[in-house]
């Protein structure tokens, strides 16, 4: 952090230095500071897609969701490749209980990194929300079939969704 504060002090816009103070302060959790570094970075360069995508995800960490979604939104517009920012997106209207717009974010993350497992999980869990267990028990599969990260959860959210039950951690 020290090294970042002298070298923006010496250089009031080196990007790099504040974005990469803006995600130390995304650790530390102070994202009021990590808001402020990321809207400098955005102000010094406003087509600069992470820059949305990382603002969007410290507003998403405070509770803003809403700021969240317009950051991701922007973020998509510069770079709508960024499997990111739609699945952080997707996580915000999650958070909002969105579960229609969080679904598409979703399916759209994974249609730009399919080996990411957690979004046919997340699309899973959804499904099992909106009571369709038989669309639950598809998607879980393809979660279970990408990699083996959780595997004894998400084969017990399996046996729930085939019972048409909503899985209860």
């Amino acid at each position: 952090m020290e090294d970042y504060n002298e070298a923006i002090r010496l250089n009031p816009i080196y990007v790099d230095a504040i974005y990469n103070r803006g995600t130390l302060w995304v650790r530390k959790q102070e994202f009021d500071k990590a808001i402020e570094d990321f809207s400098k970075v955005i102000s010094l360069n406003p087509k600069d897609a992470l820059a949305y995508n990382n603002r969007g995800f410290a507003w998403q960490k405070a509770g803003d969701y809403d700021k969240a979604i317009s950051d991701y939104d922007e973020s998509i517009r510069t770079n709508p490749r960024d499997f990111k920012s739609f699945y952080n997106r997707a996580v915000s209207w999650l958070m909002k209980r969105d579960i229609d717009n969080a679904m598409r974010d979703f399916k759209t993350a994974i249609e730009l990194n399919p080996q990411e497992s957690s979004c046919a999980e997340q699309i899973s869990f959804l499904y099992s929300v909106k009571g369709d267990f038989p669309q639950a028990v598809i998607w879980i599969k393809k979660a279970l079939a990408t990699d083996n990260l959780n595997k004894v959860e998400r084969y017990t959210m399996l046996k729930s969704y085939e019972e048409g039950k909503p899985y209860r951690p």
